[in-house]
């Protein structure tokens, strides 16, 4: 029996090892995140990888860091390498987890960014797509915050279109998609209430009210928005433009 307990040891303790390896990791990159270095969590998140290739949690937040490190780049090029890279990450996640509610968010994320970057014509090969991974991923769980913010950009961006890219749409689609600016309104108003510290949140709800039509609201939220916190360099820079949308809204009303 004792020969039995001492062989269980020996097999068990390097995958407890390597258990723990992979927790102090991803601790690591989560404070490296927090501090706002994120090319530094986006190397250990890949270094992760390296270490654990098929890690969901590893391949989500290289993908978002992509996107987060291209969205503070000043350089297109770059923006687009980043978006590029964002993209490639998730459509590997994506493969390996089509279940899960934090892929399924990824990879839609990754192609709005891509459609930042992208022509008018490749903007729209994303369109649907965008919205039918953010609807999988509130389906499998309905109160994904990313996911929930995530759909309620797409329909206000597809409610707010232009006239080129609403003339590109019909060509493409014969005719545009769905969206509505309520449905909008009730995601963020939804993750407004689920995480009241998320300031991007207020930010498009503002937007989204404006849109609507309802500017005495939207002047509320960014007056709501200001008051919150910052957590993090993202927040400062949402903060900055509640700020701003807040005097131009203030002028109008």
């Amino acid at each position: 029996m004792k020969q039995v307990v001492i062989l269980f040891i020996i097999f068990l303790l390097p995958v407890c090892l390597k258990s723990q390896e992979l927790k102090s990791l991803i601790a690591e990159s989560v404070q490296l995140e927090k501090s706002g270095l994120y090319e530094n969590a986006l190397l250990k998140y890949e270094e992760i990888l390296k270490l654990y290739p098929n890690n969901e949690i590893a391949f989500c937040k290289s993908s978002e860091l992509n996107a987060t490190i291209g969205d503070f780049s000043e350089s297109t090029v770059l923006r687009k390498k980043y978006f590029e890279k964002a993209y490639s990450v998730a459509k590997k996640c994506i493969l390996l987890y089509p279940n899960s509610a934090e892929a399924n968010y990824v990879f839609g994320m990754s192609m709005a960014k891509l459609t930042e970057v992208v022509s008018v014509k490749e903007k729209m090969n994303f369109i649907n797509e965008i919205k039918k991974y953010a609807e999988k991923a509130i389906s499998i769980n309905e109160n994904h915050k990313m996911s929930l913010y995530l759909l309620g950009k797409w329909h206000l961006e597809i409610c707010n279109l232009n006239f080129t890219e609403k003339a590109a749409v019909n060509i493409f689609f014969g005719g545009l998609p769905n969206a509505s600016l309520n449905v909008a309104i009730a995601n963020f108003e939804k993750i407004k209430n689920l995480d009241p510290s998320y300031i991007a949140n207020y930010v498009e709800l503002a937007k989204s009210y404006y849109s609507n039509h309802k500017i005495l609201y939207a002047v509320e939220i960014l007056k709501s928005a200001i008051k919150v916190p910052i957590k993090s360099a993202n927040d400062s820079i949402y903060k900055i433009q509640a700020l701003k949308l807040l005097n131009q809204y203030n002028k109008i009303k």
